[in-house]
């Protein structure tokens, strides 16, 4: 649906550059798709593997908030969860964004 309006594709890692890539054409919605590389680290800061995430997720905690959160005004979360993986965002992380 999203995709039938105005809109830029980006990958992830460019929301930082967004200023640049949009320039002043700020009637488009930008769409990107984050996953599980994007969300969670592995906590001894070993890079991440998604078989490794998916056998061991207790050994990997969020990042979703401190790397891409500021730069997010809408979120749309299509993701699968349960209670032995990380949660991607904290209530209080929720509270800091918006005040």
């Amino acid at each position: 649906m999203l995709e039938a309006l105005p809109h830029v594709k980006v990958d992830p890692d460019q929301l930082k550059d967004l200023p640049s890539i949009v320039g002043t054409d700020n009637k488009k919605i930008i769409i990107t798709q984050l996953v599980q590389k994007h969300l969670v680290k592995h906590k001894e800061g070993k890079e991440f593997d998604k078989a490794d995430y998916y056998a061991h997720p207790n050994q990997y905690e969020t990042k979703f908030a401190e790397e891409y959160l500021e730069h997010i005004h809408f979120l749309i979360n299509g993701v699968y969860w349960e209670s032995k993986y990380p949660r991607i965002i904290s209530i209080n992380e929720i509270r800091e964004a918006v005040i």
